[in-house]
């Protein structure tokens, strides 16, 4: 599926981790968010969650699927470059609804 596939999840992992950060900073001042503000960061996390349930998908194993073919990295290079664009877009979008 991916040549360097290492790599390329380890690009997804590091973007995951620190929109960990961002998502544990938005949990605290959403609570103190003005509905405006909520409203923004809502829609993000909408998208987010989106997003999140794509990649669920796309990683949990089938019981169909062949021992191999669990091992593979399921996602082509250009389907992970845009999972990390995303998650990075998403951040960002999120940091300055934070803002």
């Amino acid at each position: 599926m991916v040549r360097n596939a290492s790599s390329r999840s380890a690009d997804l992992r590091k973007e995951l981790s620190s929109l960990t950060g961002v998502l544990i900073d938005a949990k605290e001042l959403f609570e103190n968010a003005d509905s405006l503000n909520r409203a923004s960061i809502e829609s993000v996390l909408a998208n987010l969650i989106v997003l999140m349930n794509e990649l669920l998908e796309r990683t949990t194993p089938k019981k169909t699927d062949a021992l191999s073919r669990r091992l593979l990295w399921p996602f082509r290079e250009r389907e992970n470059d845009e999972f990390v664009s995303k998650i990075e877009r998403y951040k960002a979008d999120l940091s300055l609804s934070l803002s």
